[in-house]
């Protein structure tokens, strides 16, 4: 599998400070979670992938930054990627042993700068790898502490082991997409537009 980490090192932590996907806060309204944004635009672009208000909002935030990076997969993610952490899993590895490894399942200790951890119940994406086993990441609906049900959009540094719990969650491993060598070569990110492209 084709190493992606070095083309996007340069692309997708700058893309990630966008004001748009980043300290995102919500409208915090007292005994009642997750039912909007302060930021009125990102509200409008989180329920434009699908998010619901009073849904848990960390997997529609990774399909946000994916629709938005990776252009070019919009229709598979609009399909195969949904709200839930264990649903949009479950999509992958299904399309996995059908054949299809567009995205991938990796269930190993190996992460690469804009993977989506996959945790129980939470999600977040790789920032910036230190080892194999540390990173950190960029996710929604949490805060400092890594919770699941936070306010906002936070970074964090995280130790993943698979099978092991992170900030108290059991990790599972990572969705990745999986460039062909053909892609690669075809690959360029596009400043204007802030996504990555083929030629």
């Amino acid at each position: 599998m084709p190493d992606i980490t070095n083309p996007l090192l340069t692309t997708f932590n700058p893309f990630l400070t966008n004001k748009s996907f980043r300290g995102q806060m919500e409208r915090i309204i007292k005994g009642a979670e997750n039912v909007g944004f302060v930021d009125a635009s990102f509200q409008a672009m989180m329920k434009g992938v699908g998010w619901k208000g009073g849904e848990a909002w960390c997997m529609y935030y990774c399909k946000l930054v994916y629709m938005q990076f990776f252009s070019f997969d919009r229709e598979f993610l609009a399909k195969h990627f949904n709200g839930s952490t264990i649903g949009t899993l479950q999509n992958v590895i299904n399309l996995n042993a059908k054949g299809d490894k567009r995205y991938l399942f990796i269930a190993e200790n190996t992460p690469q700068v804009a993977d989506i951890i996959c945790l129980q119940g939470h999600v977040a994406l790789v920032q910036e790898v230190i080892s194999p086993t540390v990173v950190r990441t960029i996710e929604g609906n949490t805060n400092l502490k890594g919770v699941r049900e936070g306010e906002g959009v936070s970074e964090n540094k995280r130790t993943l082991i698979v099978g092991k719990p992170s900030f108290g969650q059991m990790f599972k491993g990572y969705i990745r997409r999986n460039f062909t060598e053909d892609e690669l070569k075809k690959l360029y990110y596009d400043e204007t537009e802030k996504t990555l492209k083929f030629k």
